[in-house]
């Protein structure tokens, strides 16, 4: 798609047009759009791996993975390419681009899973000893959800996901435990 870099770009890099950061922003966004991270990916035509790279900025989007997630979800081009304008193609209906993001963000939402995660890691770092706020929690344990969430997972499946996320959590615990000076550590304390 040809995009770049810019010194113009703001903190979130979510503005400025040209900008590989931005249009990975907004692609987040849309990829909101879609009831997994997966299902967006195999819309798209790709892996879920390449699709995080493109929402991280680390390789641009070829034309055709963002027109096929884009025409999924009524999400205009021009908008996906720049920022400008309305997000959605039924704009016409009266939802702000904030409102869209919200509803995408409240629709791909498993408040069920969320909470699942969030009593385990609670019991993890209180187990570690290690202090964490409310918000600290809740934020890991959201994204901890999104990444386990799979569409019409059952509840033994989430169970699974959660206890599996949590074996990790320990296992980064336990490394930063034994060597307060890791990657591991830092990332626990910041």
């Amino acid at each position: 798609m040809g995009y770049g870099k810019s010194d113009d770009d703001t903190q979130d890099g979510c503005h400025h047009p040209s900008s590989i950061s931005g249009v990975g922003c907004r692609l987040d966004t849309v990829i909101l759009l879609f009831k997994t991270k997966k299902e967006a990916a195999d819309v798209g035509g790709i892996s879920p791996d390449q699709l995080a790279r493109y929402v991280k900025g680390q390789s641009s989007a070829p034309f055709e993975v963002l027109a096929r997630l884009s025409a999924a979800k009524g999400v205009r081009l021009d908008w996906l390419a720049t920022g400008d304008g309305p997000m959605l193609l039924h704009h016409d209906i009266g939802m702000s681009n904030a409102d869209a993001r919200y509803a995408a963000v409240t629709a791909a939402f498993d408040a069920d899973l969320v909470g699942r995660v969030l009593e385990e890691i609670s019991l993890i770092y209180k187990e570690f000893g290690w202090g964490k706020s409310l918000q600290q929690l809740g934020s890991e344990a959201a994204q901890i959800a999104a990444d386990i969430a799979t569409d019409g997972q059952s509840a033994e499946a989430k169970g699974a996901a959660v206890k599996a996320a949590g074996a990790m959590l320990r296992r980064q615990l336990r490394a930063a435990v034994a060597d307060p000076n890791s990657d591991a550590a830092r990332a626990q304390k910041a």
